[in-house]
């Protein structure tokens, strides 16, 4: 299990990901960019609800 650190840097990260494949985004032939970008804001959705858990878990 990671620790409070590295599950921070990890949703930083990837949330920095999240906003610069949203700078590659065209009005076409960019779906895959897009699928990325959901799968990844899914993942820092999940991230965050453990991430409370936690700290919920901790009280």
């Amino acid at each position: 299990m990671k620790d409070h650190t590295d599950s921070l840097v990890t949703l930083m990260v990837l949330t920095e990901e999240v906003e610069y494949y949203k700078t590659l985004l065209m009005p076409h032939d960019t779906g895959h960019i897009n699928t990325t970008i959901s799968f990844l804001e899914e993942r820092i959705k999940d991230l965050q609800e453990i991430r409370l858990e936690r700290k919920n878990n901790q009280l």
